[in-house]
């Protein structure tokens, strides 16, 4: 259509835009109401939201929307640059008039252009696929049910714990418990101003939990994310929050980093499985791999070897490991052991039939724990 224009959002376009994902979604599937269910991203006070949305209009109207919210991330010692695509929608009277392939393409070129390491989103393979994005990492499921634990914790006392309901007035109790999320060793950088915000993302409620009165943690839902002092602890406290929710399970999504919490789970969860984390899709490559690869050293012995490797559009990187410490360079002239489309490359690397197939490279190498907590996703 010749009178639609693509571009970032101005300040006067933001609650235009709300509105219109509330309509797109609220007729997909149930009513929504995105500053309640994402306030970390659509709430009143959230700044500056136009810089990473991307809208088509036509005659005046939004007609499309492509959001990329800015998700940096750390992963064990090192820090990328993320962002997480969500709220793509197209209007249904302009569906198959090409905004969304024009949309995706405009927020990759500007998200390039800022300089992000990597862009991360949940949605259906296929569709993503053709904007250059694969699932992969490795995420370990685990699902509690109130049954498992009338079994396996029918002796532990839950008078000994208590949960809090954190409010925005409660500023010590908010700034130790924003201290016990950035101890993690996977963790979003949340900034001090919007954390009770991201914990109350997909209108997740947030408690503190207390045990023998002292602070030993918090809940976001039941549960998008916990972190407990002691991990032991968590038994005891999955059966009183369960009863305090009324809740008949809990689900858990786990990096394989969250190795301690995977070993105490394991005896009493009804179901386990391993799967892929999210999509994502790598704009930096050496900085990317060196990360994950140094966080899968702390998983796991690494193997020793060298590899060079050749992105098509990309340039060259050599991975090393020596002694089980790995290390990453970018080449200018070197003969690729793999020179592969960033699509395969991706598989090579983040894969999870990796785990059963030869690819090439060192068996430890792949699949790498991309992996992120739902309170950092979009």
């Amino acid at each position: 259509m010749s009178d639609v224009t693509y571009s970032r959002a101005g300040k006067e376009d933001r609650q235009e835009m709300i509105d219109f994902a509330n309509l797109v979604f609220s007729q997909a599937r149930e009513p929504h109401d995105f500053k309640a269910l994402l306030p970390k991203t659509y709430a009143d006070g959230v700044q500056d939201i136009e810089d990473w949305h991307y809208i088509a209009k036509s005659q005046g109207r939004i007609v499309g929307l492509v959001a990329c919210r800015p998700t940096p991330m750390v992963y064990g010692d090192r820090t990328l640059d993320c962002g997480f695509v969500g709220t793509v929608s197209v209007h249904p009277y302009h569906r198959g008039e090409g905004h969304m392939k024009a949309l995706m393409t405009l927020m990759l070129q500007e998200e390039r252009r800022k300089g992000r390491d990597m862009l991360m989103l949940g949605g259906q393979k296929q569709r993503y696929e053709y904007f250059g994005f694969e699932k992969g990492g490795v995420c370990v499921r685990m699902d509690v049910t109130a049954r498992n634990l009338r079994h396996t914790a029918k002796d532990l006392d839950i008078s000994r714990v208590r949960f809090q309901t954190v409010a925005a007035e409660d500023t010590d109790l908010l700034r130790r418990l924003k201290a016990m999320a950035d101890s993690q060793i996977i963790h979003g950088v949340r900034e001090e101003s919007d954390f009770l915000r991201i914990m109350h993302s997909w209108s997740s409620p947030f408690k503190a939990v207390w045990l023998d009165g002292e602070l030993e943690g918090y809940v976001m839902g039941c549960v998008r994310e916990a972190v407990l002092r002691h991990e032991e602890a968590l038994p005891l406290v999955l059966k009183a929050l369960l009863a305090e929710e009324a809740c008949s399970e809990a689900s858990f999504s786990l990096s394989p980093a969250h190795a301690q919490r995977i070993a105490v789970l394991s005896p009493i969860a009804e179901e386990v499985s391993v799967t892929v984390s999210d999509m994502l899709q790598v704009f930096n490559w050496p900085k990317v791999i060196e990360a994950f690869l140094a966080l899968q050293a702390r998983i796991r012995p690494l193997e020793d070897g060298q590899k060079t490797f050749l992105p098509k559009g990309s340039p060259a990187f050599t991975v090393t490991v020596r002694d089980g410490v790995p290390s990453v360079k970018k080449e200018e002239e070197q003969p690729a052991d793999f020179a592969l489309v960033p699509l395969a490359m991706h598989r090579l690397f983040f894969d999870i039939p990796n785990l059963i197939r030869p690819t090439g490279l060192p068996a430890s190498w792949s699949p790498l724990p991309f992996w992120i907590s739902d309170a950092d996703t979009f």
